[in-house]
């Protein structure tokens, strides 16, 4: 038997779209002429949920930008109503990039795994553009994609005062396991 892995979820989605489809990720985010071998990526980096941060499914430093990213999976018919995809946030997701930033400026002078995190990330991240993302899966099939009741306008949304750039991707039907909804990683 050949190993394969099977994922199921946002999070098996999001490390295929950073594996295998980093490329199509970075042209939806505008980064048309970046090479992907240039790109620094992050998956599922901690920041400690007790002090309200926790984890951002991915970060994406190219020359230009650093994106912060979320990213959503609203499989389920009930999420898609009417044709429309609706996507839950939970409030810690959208305060994680309120936060940050603050975070980064904070002076930790304990040695802790939140410290080691954040000064190797801030080393690595320097003084680029962060832009913050809602990277979604949906079906192409999708109208509008509305977000804790605010619809998607030019690929953009704000909630909290928080502004996310909207990015869908679409799985192809040659990245699933047959008919189920396990992705081939």
């Amino acid at each position: 038997m050949k190993n394969k892995i099977l994922g199921y979820g946002e999070d098996s989605l999001t490390l295929w779209a950073l594996t295998k489809k980093l490329d199509t990720l970075l042209c939806l985010l505008g980064e048309t002429t970046v090479d992907k071998s240039e790109c620094l990526v992050f998956y599922r980096p901690s920041f400690g949920r007790a002090v309200g941060i926790g984890e951002f499914d991915f970060i994406i430093k190219t020359k230009r930008k650093t994106y912060f990213g979320e990213s959503k999976w609203p499989l389920s018919e009930k999420k898609r109503r009417e044709g429309n995809c609706v996507v839950t946030m939970k409030d810690c997701q959208i305060n994680r990039h309120k936060e940050f930033a603050k975070l980064q400026s904070k002076d930790y002078s304990e040695r802790s795994i939140l410290k080691a995190n954040l000064d190797f990330v801030k080393e690595k991240l320097d003084k680029t553009q962060q832009v913050n993302v809602l990277l979604i899966f949906t079906p192409k099939d999708s109208n509008k994609i509305v977000i804790k009741g605010e619809h998607v306008k030019n690929n953009k949304v704000v909630i909290h005062k928080v502004e996310f750039k909207v990015i869908c991707m679409y799985p192809d039907s040659d990245s699933f396991d047959g008919n189920s909804n396990f992705l081939n990683l």
